[in-house]
């Protein structure tokens, strides 16, 4: 009997152990606000098909999130995993299928029943996954839930769930249609704002991109309702709700941007606070359009008016382009901070770092990094203590361009107003696959290559008058080749002028007409922007004249759509698209290579040097809110050689600014001080809003090339009509070198042509002021009658 009574003891235990087991089972585990239960299942999705509900057809932005999960789960497990409506699918109950959303199906309508308020349920049944929300908004919360927890644990094609994730009675941030509910929209401070001058920009264009992003979240902005658009956090006035657009300063920001990678935009609710932001403006616009259509599934109608109700913790993040290269070793150290990355068009993205641990030694410690990582050396330079490299990545399939500027002139350049650019040391870093871009290669890296001198060296100005405007000038080597830049705008019927002086150039150095025997044979062709009045005859005479082109090379940087959005025209958006050039190059007999340029680069064209001053990438993180600003600087320094091949006499060097303005003007100066000094400057801009007093001070020209027809010179640098533009204009007439003034159209004193070339010495390697002529009469030119002037006082003299 006492044996008995033992064994029921016994039993009595193990039925009491296994109920609290099972009432363990039962409870589950929390997980934050989810509530795990129902054990460990294996899933195998191979066998799976899933069905959307019908509904999510007429809510754009959650199909497409719900699109992009199953996406995740087919690159996660390989499972085929395809997709359907349900109402286009027969209900089969023994059928394998992922349920998205409150489909036909009875296991959906169960598992919605089990969430009490708002929130969420993974339900996981014998052939069954249904994932459902009480609104869409929750419905994207359970499917970014379940990609967090699950995929990351993916063998082949089977998963391991949990059989039931519960999360209900989840608080919300709830706004009205009519933002009455003391909200505030903070957007990241302008970095264009305070002008010092009419010179500077107006400081709306700043902000533009981050408020058309709050109005497209919020279209009651144009309904006089209580959306208010601020600048900066202040946490003792913050409203009881407040958005952040961008990366205003706010640590809640911070710490959100902390949980991004560097291609992703991430949407973040938090109790009291939502949070739309991303590490470069691609991403943010994405990610601007796809919450603005969540927010509009997410809108709830009652009879007292819409409100949304977004649920605290929601978290939804998303890369934005799979062809950046991301995968390369990065700056470390103490002080060194990714403050950001840049849309760099041609699937290159820029990597921007700032803090004090940023310096030559730094720079130099991740250059051998790379080096010990087997990326090679392409090109290399040094100008005023900052540093550039060009590397190769060991696979030969992407590229890294890397430069540290040290801002060495900083301090004797400490604008008042620096239109926010940072002017702080920094290590930019651009990835490029090579998919998407060339590397220079040996016939520009070579210095001084062989070749056989056939002409003399002379700059030709491209006239401009009545519709050819904006700038255009031709270079000739001394190998015959010839370099262009930009080459002005043409309307339509196109003008020949562009064409008449390249045929007439390469008649005068080969003695024969151009034809497709004959070519003409440009060396490269450098736009410094794709604003029409630089661009468009490049295109007319390639589209034209292509039989009769050989060109070697066309040197240029050209931004995203996303990097200049809503701050310029199509023109400025479309010269770098995808697919353009392969378009252009195929205009060309056996086309040409496009160099996406970067700062610090040189390269060598028989006996020219070209300098990469700066591109737009330099002014990131400032804005770029004109077209000029995308614009790229080059300086070139001309030689002369003898029969031996040997460079004699001293070397001819020419800044071109083609549409620099403030930004770069203050760049160029912060950075590279007197090293600036050239024999001859571009006037930037056609003299109208261009680059400020100090640049040309550093520059201290002997000759100005004027981008303009004469009656403009008269007007922008004489007439009292613009008197800001005539005060940096006549700053630049009258530097203390400057002597010789080359306008590119005449004031009616000789013949209608006026190609203004004036040549270089065989002897001496000097510009021959004494003989230019005009480039396709050959007719002989003279000072001071016309818009070329060899004394600057008579210049102004005579006008006033």
């Amino acid at each position: 009997m006492k044996k008995t009574r033992i064994l029921a003891l016994v039993l009595a235990l193990l039925m009491l152990m296994g109920t609290a087991a099972l009432f363990s089972s039962c409870a589950g585990e929390q997980d934050g606000d989810v509530l795990l239960s129902g054990g460990s299942v294996t899933v195998d999705l191979s066998a799976y098909t899933v069905i959307f509900a019908n509904g999510l057809s007429k809510t754009q932005a959650t199909l497409s999130l719900a699109n992009g999960f199953v996406d995740r789960l087919r690159a996660a497990t390989g499972a085929e995993l395809m997709r359907y409506a349900d109402n286009t699918v027969e209900a089969d109950a023994a059928g394998c299928e992922i349920l998205i959303g409150l489909t036909n199906r009875a296991e959906s309508a169960e598992a919605l029943e089990l969430i009490d308020g708002d929130g969420f349920v993974i339900e996981v049944t014998e052939n069954k996954i249904a994932i459902l929300g009480t609104s869409h908004i929750h419905l994207v919360m359970a499917m970014e839930y379940f990609t967090e927890r699950y995929l990351s644990n993916a063998s082949g094609s089977t998963l391991s769930l949990y059989g039931r994730a519960l999360a209900e009675e989840l608080a919300s941030v709830t706004v009205d249609e009519k933002l009455e509910l003391g909200v505030a929209v903070v957007v990241e401070q302008g970095l264009a704002s305070d002008a010092a001058s009419s010179r500077d920009l107006p400081a709306k264009l700043a902000d533009d991109f981050y408020q058309v992003i709050g109005d497209q979240l919020f279209t009651s902005k144009k309904t006089k309702t209580a959306l208010l658009f601020r600048k900066e956090d202040h946490e003792e006035t913050r409203a009881a709700t407040t958005f952040f657009v961008g990366t205003p300063n706010s640590e809640v920001v911070r710490d959100c941007r902390a949980e991004l990678g560097e291609t992703e935009y991430g949407f973040f609710v938090r109790e009291g606070t939502v949070v739309l932001t991303a590490m470069n403006d691609a991403a943010l616009l994405m990610g601007g359009e796809v919450v603005a259509g969540l927010l509009k599934d997410a809108m709830t109608i009652t009879e007292e008016g819409r409100y949304l109700k977004l649920p605290v913790g929601l978290t939804v993040k998303r890369d934005v382009n799979s062809k950046w290269v991301t995968d390369f070793p990065r700056p470390e150290g103490e002080g060194i901070t990714l403050y950001n990355t840049m849309d760099d068009q041609n699937d290159s993205l820029q990597y921007y770092y700032v803090g004090e641990g940023i310096g030559a030694e730094s720079y130099q410690g991740y250059c051998s990094t790379l080096l010990a990582e087997g990326y090679t050396v392409v090109t290399e330079n040094e100008i005023e203590q900052s540093l550039y490299t060009t590397f190769l990545d060991p696979t030969g399939t992407f590229s890294l361009y890397v430069a540290y500027n040290a801002y060495a002139h900083a301090s004797e350049y400490a604008y008042s107003n620096k239109l926010n650019a940072q002017y702080q040391k920094c290590i930019r870093i651009v990835s490029s696959p090579l998919s998407s871009t060339t590397l220079p290669d040996a016939g520009l890296l070579t210095q001084n290559p062989d070749y056989t001198r056939v002409t003399t060296s002379s700059i030709t100005a491209l006239e401009l008058y009545k519709d050819t405007v904006g700038m255009g000038y031709v270079i000739t080597l001394e190998d015959g080749r010839l370099v262009v830049f930009d080459g002005g705008f043409v309307a339509a019927p196109a003008p020949a002028d562009l064409w008449n002086l390249l045929c007439a150039t390469n008649e005068r150095i080969t003695g024969q007409p151009t034809s497709v025997e004959n070519p003409v044979r440009i060396a490269a062709w450098i736009l410094t922007h794709s604003h029409s009045d630089h661009s468009s005859a490049f295109l007319r005479v390639l589209s034209s004249h292509g039989s009769e082109i050989r060109m070697d090379y066309m040197l240029g940087n050209f931004p995203s759509e996303t990097g200049v959005y809503r701050s310029v025209g199509t023109d400025i958006m479309d010269m770098g698209k995808e697919g353009q050039f392969e378009r252009y190059q195929a205009l060309v007999s056996g086309g040409f290579k496009f160099i996406k340029v970067h700062a610090g680069q040189k390269f060598y064209l028989a006996n020219i040097e070209i300098e990469i001053l700066t591109t737009y990438e330099d002014l990131n993180p400032a804005r770029i809110s004109t077209g000029n600003d995308t614009n790229t600087v080059t300086r070139i320094t001309m030689y002369n050689t003898n029969e031996q091949k040997e460079r004699v006499g001293d070397p001819v060097t020419s800044v071109w600014l083609g549409d620099a303005n403030a930004l770069q003007s203050r760049y160029l100066c912060t950075m590279f001080g007197d090293y600036l000094e050239s024999d001859m400057v571009q006037l930037a801009h056609h003299g109208n809003t261009g680059c400020e007093k100090d640049l040309y001070t550093l520059v201290n020209a002997k000759v100005l090339w004027f981008p303009v027809d004469y009656w403009r010179v008269e007007l922008f640098a004489i007439a009292q009509t613009h008197p800001t533009l005539r005060d940096v204009n006549l700053h630049a007439l009258t530097l203390p070198r400057m002597q010789y003034v080359y306008a590119s159209g005449n004031d009616n004193t000789i013949s209608n042509d006026y190609n203004l070339c004036l040549p270089f010495s065989a002897v001496t390697g000097q510009p021959d002021y004494d003989a230019i002529f005009e480039a396709i009469t050959g007719e002989a030119l003279a000072y001071d009658n016309i818009s070329a002037y060899n004394n600057v006082d008579r210049f102004i003299q005579a006008k006033q």
